[in-house]
């Protein structure tokens, strides 16, 4: 099962994200993000990215590396894949550790 579409979040200082896809796989599901080079997910330990899930809070298990998505209109976009080991569909994607200077500490609907 995939999302449709490319849903768009705006957070603060106009900065905006992208939830690519949510696919289910073997192990749970995963979500590929889309962000600016700019807006990083940057303490992974500290404030780990999450989904609520079932009525629980479920922590990311894997982070891809991040690689270019070129909108071919002289902007690219960075995107990673976000696993995590649930059978529950995500309901809401929590993101404490999303940083442009400062922490965000969102919770975005995931369609």
């Amino acid at each position: 099962m995939t999302s449709k579409g490319n849903p768009e979040f705006e957070l603060e200082f106009d900065e905006k994200l992208w939830i690519r896809s949510v696919t289910k796989t073997e192990t749970g599901y995963d979500i590929v993000i889309a962000r600016k080079e700019f807006l990083c997910y940057v303490c992974f330990q500290n404030d780990p990215l999450s989904i609520k899930a079932g009525g629980k809070v479920i922590p990311v298990s894997s982070i891809s590396k991040e690689r270019p998505w070129d909108l071919k209109n002289g902007n690219i976009l960075w995107e990673q894949m976000y696993s995590f080991n649930t059978t529950d569909k995500p309901e809401f994607l929590l993101m404490d550790g999303f940083q442009y200077i400062k922490t965000y500490n969102k919770k975005i609907s995931i369609s």
